[in-house]
Order: C-alpha cells, then sequence, then structure tokens
C-alpha cells in the first residue's frame, strides 16, 4: 500500500512542478527529502460514495394500445431514473497535505535565500550594475 501513496503522490509532485524551473525543482527534490522522514507516507482507505458521471438514466418503455378506431398502436415512454451513487474504496495519504505544505515553504524559503525570490528565477542581467 504504500508504493501506491508515494506513486500518486509523486505523479501530483510533477504535475505541480510542471512549469517550475530547473532551480525550483532541485530545491522541491531536496525539501522533499527532508520532509519524507518528518511526514512519512500513512495510507488510508476510506469508502467514497460518488455519482456516476451521468446522474440520471433514460428508462424507455414500450407502451401498447388502441386508438379510437381500434388499431393497435404502440408508442414509447421515457422517463429519467435517478442513478444510484456507487461506493468506493478510496487509498488516502493523511500526511500528503502536511507534507506539501512543508516542501513548498522549505523551496520558497531556499530559493529566497539562494536567488532573493521565492521562484527561483534567475537574476536578470539587465538588474547586475556594470562597472
Amino acid at each position: 500500500m504504500k508504493f501506491i501513496g508515494v506513486r500518486f503522490q509523486f505523479i501530483a509532485l510533477l504535475a505541480l512542478t510542471g512549469c517550475a524551473t530547473e532551480q525550483w525543482k532541485a530545491a522541491e527534490a531536496q525539501c522533499m527529502m527532508q520532509a519524507m522522514p518528518i511526514f512519512p507516507v500513512a495510507t488510508e482507505q476510506r469508502w467514497v460514495h460518488e455519482l456516476p458521471p451521468v446522474p440520471f438514466m433514460q428508462k424507455c418503455v414500450q407502451v401498447s394500445y388502441k386508438d379510437k378506431d381500434g388499431k393497435n398502436l404502440v408508442r414509447t415512454e421515457c422517463s429519467m431514473v435517478p442513478m444510484m451513487a456507487m461506493p468506493r474504496l478510496e487509498t488516502i495519504d493523511l500526511n500528503q497535505k502536511a507534507r506539501n505544505n512543508y516542501v513548498r515553504s522549505c523551496a520558497q524559503q531556499s530559493c529566497f535565500v539562494s536567488y532573493g525570490n521565492t521562484d527561483c528565477k534567475l537574476p536578470s542581467t539587465e538588474a547586475t550594475p556594470k562597472p
């Protein structure tokens, strides 16, 4: 179970850092290594009830009837039937939110110390004074 939690955690981390600079990613990876012993992966399984993507199903029935001339006719009557919420077993990491907050804060502090900003952006060449 721990492997599943760690795998999803790293996928989420990669998704969040898709637009980050290489320096930010390095700082974040360093901070993640520090955070793992403090906030280890602690998974728990919970039942979650969720509606399917389409919460209503169309149920149609063919009804036979006779018109006033005595002819047998068939018509289709449709109604919307609400779908039941389906239970699903979900594995969550209880420490993920605290670990992500720690990593973000640590990376911002590291970037501020190294680059003078919390985004790990390299200073532009125009900002440096010329002798």
